[in-house]
């Protein structure tokens, strides 16, 4: 029954993190402003800006905590999920995972990123925080989240 529910959902474009194990993939600003969201649920009671803030929050509080340490926070873990965080030039990306190993998330994610950050390299220096400028987002993220 929860194998054809999931054909089901997945022919229907509402569930694609079941092959991937990518069950939410935030694309965020370095500042912390939301840029897209996606999750294979349909959970509403979220508010994604405040949790996009927060994860870049977290990131600088370390960074803050940790300043005589050189390196970055890559990767959180929550029972057997791992929030991974991959950076690009202006965006950074933070992918939740279960039971996945962490190099092929990283390297599936940077690669969409790189080609998020290419494809509007106009745009990100000077984004005044209208999401409609990134029209088609979605065919960089659609093979991460598809894989």
């Amino acid at each position: 029954m929860k194998r054809t529910a999931a054909r089901i959902a997945e022919a229907l474009g509402i569930a694609f993190g079941t092959s991937s194990g990518i069950s939410e993939l935030f694309i965020i600003t370095k500042a912390g402003i939301l840029i897209r969201h996606y999750s294979d649920t349909l959970r509403t009671d979220l508010d994604r800006d405040i949790l996009s803030g927060m994860l870049v929050a977290v990131q600088e509080f370390v960074k803050q905590t940790l300043s005589s340490k050189a390196g970055n926070l890559d990767e959180l873990r929550y029972g057997t999920y791992t929030v991974h965080f991959v950076r690009g030039l202006h965006t950074i990306a933070a992918a939740v995972a279960k039971d996945l190993d962490a190099e092929h998330v990283k390297y599936a994610v940077s690669d969409a990123l790189q080609d998020f950050e290419d494809r509007y390299a106009g745009i990100l220096p000077t984004w005044n925080g209208d999401v409609s400028e990134f029209a088609g987002i979605d065919e960089c993220f659609e093979k991460v989240l598809k894989a």
